[in-house]
């Protein structure tokens, strides 16, 4: 199989980890990185565009 651990997955692993302990900072991270995200691809569509 394959050793090395993505990123993500670590990211993953991590925020799963924060949820099952204290779920109100999971919601909070995750309200965060959805906002991140769409400011991440209005950012790029806008680059894209022009």
């Amino acid at each position: 199989g394959k050793e090395a651990i993505e990123p993500k997955d670590m990211l993953h692993f991590v925020f799963r980890f924060i949820e099952g302990l204290r779920p109100e900072i999971g919601q909070m991270i995750k309200s965060h990185l959805i906002c991140w995200q769409e400011k991440l691809i209005d950012e790029l569509l806008h680059y894209v565009k022009y």
